[in-house]
This record gives C-alpha cells, structure tokens and sequence, in this order.
C-alpha cells in the first residue's frame, strides 16, 4: 500500500481507496472535496501542545476515525479504536524526538479543504485517542 508521504501530500492532497481497498489512488477533482467517494485521506496540518506543526492526512468522511502525522519524515499512523496502540506510536514519535516528555494529545487539525456547503476542516482531537 502506498504511504502517504511529504511528496506525495504535497503533490496531490486527496487520495481514496482503490476498488479492491487494497491501494490508494489520487482524487484528481477535489475542490470541493467530492461526497460520494467513500472515505478519504486529505491532508492536512496538525498543531502538537507544544506548537510544533507537522502535515499528515485525516481518514474518514465528515468525521475522521485515523489520521496520520509526519515527524521527522517518518509516518506515525493513529485510529480512534485502538487507544492503546496509539499510546504505543505517540511513544514512538517521543523516541523519534529523543523527548521523554513528549505529548501529542490534544492535537489541532487543519485542512484547507471541504465538503461542498461546509467550511474548512478543522478541529481536535483529544486525550481520548490515548485513552486518557
């Protein structure tokens, strides 16, 4: 399966599932971003506590069940229903970072894309993605 690198978000910004959801494909028109694709995979900016800003690219459709960030150059992948996994890879990112202390909950998000009548993607997500 593709990874949804730096390169790849900045070249194209909105991906979807292939037919046989084994692969992702580029979107090509997604302005606004279409509403009858199934989920998607936008990029997007992520702001941590700290201030520090990463891209990535939220999962899902309106709502979003995973996300992805970019730290460092390596993707760190989170899903809403395995909390303990992704206290596992927010561990992760702090070894990357060589900070013992490190945070990533709650982290802001951003998109400057949308869904037709709506306005930009933005939000947060909260501790309860670490089960805190």
């Amino acid at each position: 399966m593709i990874s949804l690198t730096e390169e790849l978000l900045n070249k194209q910004p909105v991906w979807k599932w292939n037919d046989s959801m084994d692969d992702l494909v580029p979107v090509e028109d997604f302005i606004p971003l279409p509403n009858d694709e199934g989920d998607l995979f936008i990029r997007a900016m992520f702001e941590m506590p700290s201030g520090k800003r990463v891209l990535g690219s939220l999962a899902g459709y309106g709502s979003y069940h995973s996300f992805s960030v970019i730290v460092e150059g390596k993707e760190f992948d989170f899903n809403i229903n395995l909390p303990s996994m992704n206290l596992e890879t927010e561990k992760e990112i702090a070894d990357e970072l060589n900070d013992p202390s490190f945070s990533l909950f709650p982290l802001k998000y951003e998109s400057e894309f949308y869904f037709e009548g709506e306005g930009k993607i933005s939000g947060t997500f909260g501790l309860n993605w670490v089960g805190r």
